[in-house]
């Protein structure tokens, strides 16, 4: 019961009753489709092998899915991702071991100019298997050292929070390995 005069209401149900006969009519050709169709899925999933350094997974090696992140130290918009987003895919997908995550270096020297020394940083860390604290730091002091004209020194502080033994990590930074 509507309790209001049919003259209100019969613009709506007018409405109403065309978009059921609209929706029933949809549910019925899909289904005389499915019925009638012969269908053959001739495409394959798509998958791409993708090299990575194990140093560099975060996460069960068995998962599932292995998610690739492409990124820059220095792009404001990757930070964002570390701060905002990857802290639920661990939560969600890496620690109930749905996923595993790995990390290739992209660094975009054109658009930031101390790129390419972060990314020396991270992997010297990663030889001493220390990528990720040095990842965290990297994005955590990113508008700190984002700004230096040369941020050798802060990185060495970095070093040191994450504590890379600094003879190693100075030989690694100036042999040109990474």
């Amino acid at each position: 019961r509507l309790n209001r005069p049919l003259e209100d209401v019969k613009a709506q149900l007018r409405t109403s009753l065309k978009l059921a006969k609209i929706q029933q009519a949809r549910q019925d050709f899909l289904k005389r489709l499915r019925d009638t169709s012969e269908v053959a899925i001739y495409l394959e999933r798509p998958k791409v092998e993708v090299g990575f350094d194990p140093r560099r997974v975060r996460g069960n090696p068995q998962a599932p899915v292995m998610i690739v992140e492409f990124a820059d130290f220095q792009c404001p918009f990757c930070r964002q991702f570390w701060q905002d987003t990857l802290p639920v895919v661990e939560k969600e997908f890496i620690g109930r071991g749905k996923a595993r995550l790995t990390f290739i270096n992209l660094p975009i020297p054109q658009l930031h100019p101390n790129a390419l020394a972060a990314h020396e940083v991270a992997m010297c860390a990663a030889a001493q298997h220390q990528f990720w604290p040095m990842h965290n730091l990297l994005y955590a002091h990113q508008p700190d050292w984002a700004r230096l004209r040369d941020p050798s020194a802060y990185f060495l502080a970095l070093a040191d929070s994450a504590r890379l033994d600094r003879p190693a990590f100075g030989a690694c930074l100036g042999s040109g390995r990474m």
